[in-house]
């Protein structure tokens, strides 16, 4: 299991946008470099393009799609928007790291661990990601800042990292989710206010609470 884990970082967008050399492998890098390479290795077992990713570019990045270029060895993404080829500065982030998260998704993973969800990424595909892993059958542990991200999950599923001069890093779940939802909901507050004002900011001024 623990061989099979996939750690996805903020892909590496320059080495994206350059033909790589083809590894053969289904595993993808931690900054998405080989993200041709594997996509073309699924290509290959599964008879054609994953389902999933054209899926998701035809709802969130309509007229665009991306095909792969294999020769002398290296493999390219070759991007087009309604038919014409876009150079490779111009292909956007955001699609090369929706690529990268749900190529990550379909190298069947045991736990897939995802770190900074939100950098390039905007509210809908956010919303989007966050659906797809939420119909996955493996643990996804997401780590991120953005309070969109926070408020698509429920108060059970939250994960507190907090700091301590004392006591260092480390985490804590949300006590009696299910109350803090009903009061949430009660008052109009939402469960991303309570995160990074309730339980970070406000420790930063009470340190003997255990917290930053």
């Amino acid at each position: 299991m623990l061989s099979r884990i996939v750690f996805v970082r903020h892909p590496d967008i320059g080495a994206l946008r350059e033909p790589q050399p083809f590894s053969g492998g289904a595993r993808l890098d931690e900054r998405a470099v080989n993200l041709a390479s594997v996509l073309l290795s699924l290509a290959g077992l599964r008879g054609g393009f994953p389902e999933r990713v054209s899926r998701a570019l035809r709802e969130l990045f309509p007229g665009f799609s991306v095909r792969l270029k294999s020769e002398f060895g290296r493999v390219a993404i070759v991007a087009e928007e309604r038919g014409l080829e876009l150079p490779p500065p111009n292909m956007p982030d955001g699609a090369l790291k929706l690529l990268a998260l749900l190529t990550a998704v379909e190298s069947n993973p045991s736990i897939l661990l995802v770190d900074e969800l939100e950098n390039s990424m905007h509210a809908r595909m956010l919303e989007y990601i966050i659906d797809e892993f939420n119909s996955l059958d493996i643990p996804v542990l997401v780590a991120t800042h953005s309070p969109i991200a926070v408020d698509l999950v429920a108060p059970d599923r939250v994960i507190v990292t907090l700091r301590d001069p004392v006591r260092g890093t480390y985490v804590e779940r949300i006590e009696d989710p299910a109350k803090l939802k009903e009061e949430l909901m009660k008052w109009g507050i939402a469960l991303s206010d309570y995160v990074f004002y309730k339980l970070t900011y406000t420790r930063q001024e009470a340190p003997e609470s255990g917290g930053s």
